[in-house]
C-alpha cells in the first residue's frame, strides 16, 4: 500500500482528470438530447450550488456517482445512446472523484513520511 500512494501520485491525478473529461463530454452530450422540460431531466440534473448565477440545470445530481444508488425511473424509457450518456458521465464522475481522493491520499502520505 505504501509504494502505491508513494509512486503513484501522478497517475491518479491523471486517472482524475480522465474522469473529469469523460464526465463533461458525456453530461454535455447528454443535456443536448433530452428535452428540458421531460420527467427525466429533471430527475438526473440538478441545479448548480450557486443557483442565481445560472437558471438551467447543469450537473447530474451527486447521488448517481455512488455505484449502489439506483438509475432515474425515467430513464428506461429513453433510447440506448441516451442511457449511454448517462452511464458514461455517471462513470466519468465516479472516477474523477476516486482518481482526486487517492491524490489526495497520496500526496498526504508523500508529505507526512518525506
Amino acid at each position: 500500500m505504501e509504494a502505491v500512494l508513494a509512486n503513484n501520485a501522478e497517475a491518479f491525478f491523471q486517472i482524475g482528470g480522465i474522469g473529469l473529461v469523460v464526465y463533461i463530454v458525456c453530461n454535455f452530450a447528454l443535456r443536448r438530447y433530452l428535452a428540458p422540460d421531460s420527467d427525466v431531466f429533471e430527475q438526473i440534473f440538478d441545479r448548480p450550488i450557486f443557483g442565481t448565477i445560472t437558471r438551467a440545470p447543469m450537473h447530474i445530481k451527486t447521488k448517481y456517482f455512488i455505484p449502489w444508488v439506483p438509475s432515474p425511473e425515467y430513464l428506461h424509457k429513453e433510447s440506448l445512446w441516451v442511457k449511454t450518456l448517462f452511464w458514461g458521465a455517471r462513470l466519468g464522475g465516479t472516477v474523477l472523484a476516486v482518481g482526486i481522493a487517492a491524490f489526495l491520499l497520496s500526496a498526504i502520505y508523500i508529505a507526512t513520511n518525506g
